[in-house]
């Protein structure tokens, strides 16, 4: 009997995390501490770049078609900033004086890893 209920409690546990038992996303400030370094680590002065959040990668997500590459790298590394646990973050230049252009950060929600830059001029 008590092993029995033993491997109920388990097997319900087991339930619940499959389903509901998913790693938590990073808050925005977060992701967006994390473009900020990585965009600073890259050279970018922040002063000059206006940010943008781009919630639900919807300003990104269009920009996407007319990105080409090839390899299994880049293909692994394009689904996975057009999954659903990428968050865009883009800067955009402010101003009119030097190079225009937008930098945009794909991080993953969950891990802060950074996935790809995209550099658009």
């Amino acid at each position: 009997m008590k092993t029995n209920v033993i491997l109920i409690i388990l097997a319900a546990a087991f339930l619940i995390c499959s389903t509901g038992c998913e790693q938590p996303s990073l808050t925005k400030q977060e992701i967006i501490d994390i473009a900020n370094k990585t965009a600073t680590a890259q050279g970018l002065n922040l002063d000059e770049y206006k940010l943008y959040y781009d919630e639900g990668n919807l300003q990104s997500k269009g920009k996407l078609a007319n990105v080409q590459g090839s390899g299994p790298g880049f293909s692994k590394m394009f689904r996975t900033v057009k999954s659903r646990d990428s968050q865009a973050v883009l800067y955009k230049r402010k101003g009119t004086r030097g190079p225009k252009g937008t930098h945009t950060f794909f991080i993953n929600r969950k891990t802060g890893k950074v996935i790809a830059v995209f550099k658009e001029r």
